[in-house]
Protein backbone atom coordinates (compact mmCIF):
# COMPACT_ATOMS: atom_id res chain seq x y z
CA UNK A 1 0.00 0.00 0.00
CA UNK A 2 1.46 3.49 -0.80
CA UNK A 3 2.84 5.46 2.60
CA UNK A 4 0.46 8.26 1.49
CA UNK A 5 -2.15 7.02 1.33
CA UNK A 6 -2.23 5.27 4.77
CA UNK A 7 -0.82 8.63 5.96
CA UNK A 8 -3.91 9.88 4.76
CA UNK A 9 -6.66 7.37 5.73
CA UNK A 10 -4.84 7.92 9.64
CA UNK A 11 -5.10 11.52 9.28
CA UNK A 12 -8.88 10.68 8.15
CA UNK A 13 -9.57 8.19 11.32
CA UNK A 14 -8.14 10.87 13.81
CA UNK A 15 -10.22 13.85 12.16
CA UNK A 16 -13.53 11.59 12.76
CA UNK A 17 -12.90 10.89 15.82
CA UNK A 18 -15.87 11.19 17.96
CA UNK A 19 -14.90 12.27 20.87
CA UNK A 20 -12.87 16.37 21.33
CA UNK A 21 -10.66 17.03 23.84
CA UNK A 22 -12.01 19.38 27.06
CA UNK A 23 -9.71 21.72 29.57
CA UNK A 24 -9.67 20.06 32.81
CA UNK A 25 -11.83 23.32 34.19
CA UNK A 26 -14.81 22.19 31.80
CA UNK A 27 -15.11 18.92 33.12
CA UNK A 28 -14.58 20.10 36.80
CA UNK A 29 -17.79 22.29 36.06
CA UNK A 30 -19.56 19.57 34.00
CA UNK A 31 -19.07 17.20 37.40
CA UNK A 32 -19.96 20.02 39.70
CA UNK A 33 -23.19 20.71 37.99
CA UNK A 34 -23.68 16.87 37.71
CA UNK A 35 -23.46 16.77 41.66
CA UNK A 36 -25.29 20.00 42.21
CA UNK A 37 -28.20 18.43 40.21
CA UNK A 38 -28.50 15.22 42.26
CA UNK A 39 -28.65 17.58 45.66
CA UNK A 40 -31.53 19.54 44.26
CA UNK A 41 -33.33 16.85 42.66
CA UNK A 42 -33.03 15.16 45.97
CA UNK A 43 -34.27 17.80 48.25
CA UNK A 44 -37.02 18.45 45.42
CA UNK A 45 -38.21 14.82 45.64
CA UNK A 46 -37.83 14.89 49.76
CA UNK A 47 -40.15 18.32 49.99
CA UNK A 48 -42.60 16.74 47.99
CA UNK A 49 -42.71 13.80 49.24
CA UNK A 50 -43.26 15.86 53.08
CA UNK A 51 -46.16 17.69 51.39
CA UNK A 52 -47.81 14.68 50.19
CA UNK A 53 -47.40 13.01 53.72
CA UNK A 54 -48.77 16.81 55.56
CA UNK A 55 -51.59 17.07 52.94
CA UNK A 56 -52.41 13.30 52.27
CA UNK A 57 -51.16 12.17 55.71
CA UNK A 58 -51.73 7.61 56.28
CA UNK A 59 -51.51 5.77 59.31
CA UNK A 60 -48.16 5.18 58.76
CA UNK A 61 -46.99 8.43 58.98
CA UNK A 62 -49.42 9.75 61.43
CA UNK A 63 -46.57 9.94 64.20
CA UNK A 64 -43.91 11.51 62.35
CA UNK A 65 -43.45 14.56 62.81
CA UNK A 66 -40.07 14.61 64.38
CA UNK A 67 -38.40 13.10 61.47
CA UNK A 68 -40.30 14.90 59.14
CA UNK A 69 -39.47 18.27 60.83
CA UNK A 70 -35.72 17.14 60.50
CA UNK A 71 -35.71 15.91 57.05
CA UNK A 72 -37.56 19.18 55.89
CA UNK A 73 -35.27 21.56 57.63
CA UNK A 74 -32.48 19.67 56.17
CA UNK A 75 -34.02 19.62 52.45
CA UNK A 76 -34.93 23.36 52.44
CA UNK A 77 -31.09 24.04 53.69
CA UNK A 78 -30.04 21.81 50.89
CA UNK A 79 -32.31 23.22 48.83
CA UNK A 80 -31.32 27.07 49.34
CA UNK A 81 -27.54 26.19 48.74
CA UNK A 82 -27.75 23.77 45.92
CA UNK A 83 -30.57 25.60 43.68
CA UNK A 84 -28.73 28.47 42.80
CA UNK A 85 -25.76 26.56 42.53
CA UNK A 86 -26.99 24.28 39.99
CA UNK A 87 -28.81 27.51 37.94
CA UNK A 88 -25.36 29.26 38.01
CA UNK A 89 -23.61 26.48 36.63
CA UNK A 90 -26.25 25.32 34.48
CA UNK A 91 -25.77 28.95 32.74
CA UNK A 92 -22.14 28.43 32.83
CA UNK A 93 -21.66 25.05 31.20
CA UNK A 94 -24.33 25.94 28.70
CA UNK A 95 -23.02 29.12 27.50
CA UNK A 96 -19.73 27.62 26.60
CA UNK A 97 -21.89 24.95 24.87
CA UNK A 98 -23.95 27.51 22.83
CA UNK A 99 -20.53 29.72 21.39
CA UNK A 100 -18.82 26.21 21.16
CA UNK A 101 -21.23 22.84 20.24
CA UNK A 102 -18.09 20.82 19.71
CA UNK A 103 -17.41 20.56 22.68
CA UNK A 104 -20.81 18.74 23.87
CA UNK A 105 -19.37 15.79 21.97
CA UNK A 106 -16.44 15.44 24.67
CA UNK A 107 -15.95 12.29 26.29
CA UNK A 108 -16.60 13.63 29.88
CA UNK A 109 -20.01 15.04 28.97
CA UNK A 110 -21.31 12.25 27.64
CA UNK A 111 -20.48 10.31 30.29
CA UNK A 112 -22.02 12.38 32.93
CA UNK A 113 -25.36 12.64 30.23
CA UNK A 114 -25.48 9.16 30.20
CA UNK A 115 -24.76 8.29 33.61
CA UNK A 116 -27.73 10.56 34.54
CA UNK A 117 -29.65 8.71 32.00
CA UNK A 118 -29.21 5.43 33.52
CA UNK A 119 -29.53 6.51 37.43
CA UNK A 120 -33.06 8.33 36.35
CA UNK A 121 -33.78 5.21 33.98
CA UNK A 122 -33.28 2.58 36.91
CA UNK A 123 -35.33 5.35 39.82
CA UNK A 124 -38.33 4.99 37.10
CA UNK A 125 -38.35 1.32 36.94
CA UNK A 126 -38.52 0.88 40.59
CA UNK A 127 -40.61 2.78 41.11
CA UNK A 128 -43.07 1.60 38.41
CA UNK A 129 -42.41 -2.13 39.93
CA UNK A 130 -43.21 -0.84 43.48
CA UNK A 131 -46.25 0.86 41.69
CA UNK A 132 -47.47 -2.31 40.39
CA UNK A 133 -46.72 -4.47 43.28
CA UNK A 134 -48.49 -2.73 45.83
CA UNK A 135 -51.54 -2.57 43.39
CA UNK A 136 -51.78 -6.33 42.69
CA UNK A 137 -51.36 -6.33 47.09
CA UNK A 138 -54.43 -4.48 47.05
CA UNK A 139 -52.38 -1.76 49.15
CA UNK A 140 -52.61 1.22 47.00
CA UNK A 141 -53.24 4.13 48.28
CA UNK A 142 -53.89 7.91 47.65
CA UNK A 143 -50.61 9.22 49.43
CA UNK A 144 -48.91 6.41 47.49
CA UNK A 145 -50.19 7.16 44.45
CA UNK A 146 -49.19 11.11 45.00
CA UNK A 147 -45.64 10.26 46.22
CA UNK A 148 -45.23 7.73 43.30
CA UNK A 149 -46.30 10.85 40.95
CA UNK A 150 -43.65 13.00 42.78
CA UNK A 151 -40.71 10.85 41.48
CA UNK A 152 -42.21 10.27 37.66
CA UNK A 153 -42.68 13.75 37.67
CA UNK A 154 -39.07 14.76 38.76
CA UNK A 155 -36.66 11.58 37.69
CA UNK A 156 -39.09 11.78 34.42
CA UNK A 157 -38.27 15.91 33.75
CA UNK A 158 -34.74 14.86 34.11
CA UNK A 159 -34.47 11.80 31.98
CA UNK A 160 -36.03 13.60 29.40
CA UNK A 161 -34.20 16.42 29.01
CA UNK A 162 -31.11 14.88 28.84
CA UNK A 163 -32.45 12.13 26.90
CA UNK A 164 -32.99 15.49 24.33
CA UNK A 165 -29.69 16.58 25.07
CA UNK A 166 -28.17 13.37 23.67
CA UNK A 167 -30.13 13.69 20.82
CA UNK A 168 -29.65 16.53 19.54
CA UNK A 169 -25.92 17.17 21.07
CA UNK A 170 -24.72 17.97 17.58
CA UNK A 171 -26.85 21.38 16.91
CA UNK A 172 -26.27 24.30 18.83
CA UNK A 173 -28.98 25.52 21.04
CA UNK A 174 -29.76 29.20 21.41
CA UNK A 175 -28.87 30.92 24.76
CA UNK A 176 -32.54 31.45 25.45
CA UNK A 177 -33.20 28.01 26.09
CA UNK A 178 -31.20 28.04 28.92
CA UNK A 179 -31.78 30.93 30.65
CA UNK A 180 -35.71 30.07 30.18
CA UNK A 181 -34.80 26.69 31.89
CA UNK A 182 -33.14 28.48 34.62
CA UNK A 183 -36.29 30.90 35.29
CA UNK A 184 -38.52 27.64 35.67
CA UNK A 185 -36.00 26.42 37.63
CA UNK A 186 -35.67 28.84 40.19
CA UNK A 187 -39.80 29.68 40.49
CA UNK A 188 -40.26 25.99 40.79
CA UNK A 189 -37.21 26.15 43.64
CA UNK A 190 -38.78 29.48 45.40
CA UNK A 191 -42.03 27.84 44.90
CA UNK A 192 -40.97 25.02 46.82
CA UNK A 193 -39.26 26.95 49.60
CA UNK A 194 -42.49 29.31 49.81
CA UNK A 195 -45.18 25.96 50.47
CA UNK A 196 -42.37 24.77 52.66
CA UNK A 197 -42.52 27.84 55.28
CA UNK A 198 -46.21 26.86 56.81
CA UNK A 199 -45.34 23.27 57.19
CA UNK A 200 -42.94 23.12 58.64
CA UNK A 201 -44.83 25.55 61.51
CA UNK A 202 -47.50 23.21 61.34
CA UNK A 203 -44.68 20.27 62.12
CA UNK A 204 -43.22 22.41 65.28
CA UNK A 205 -46.57 22.30 66.87
CA UNK A 206 -47.22 18.63 66.00
CA UNK A 207 -43.74 18.28 67.48
CA UNK A 208 -44.90 19.86 70.86
CA UNK A 209 -47.76 17.36 70.73
CA UNK A 210 -46.01 14.20 70.47
CA UNK A 211 -46.16 12.33 74.12
CA UNK A 212 -42.75 12.36 75.74
CA UNK A 213 -42.44 8.73 76.05
CA UNK A 214 -42.31 8.24 71.98
CA UNK A 215 -40.33 11.50 71.69
CA UNK A 216 -37.68 9.64 73.81
CA UNK A 217 -37.80 6.65 71.55
CA UNK A 218 -37.19 8.90 68.21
Amino acid sequence: MDPDTTLKQQDQVITDRPYVEESMWSAFQNILTFISLAFFSGSLHTLWSIFVNHWVPTNENAYTGLVSSYLLNSSIATLLVSAPLFVFLFISTNKKYSKQPELKKTRGKRTLNYIILIVTFIILIVRTVSAINTALNDTFTLNFGFNLLVTFVISGFIFTYYLYEVRVEKHPAPMSKYVISSIIILLVAITTFIISLPIRSDLKQKDRSIPEPYTRQL
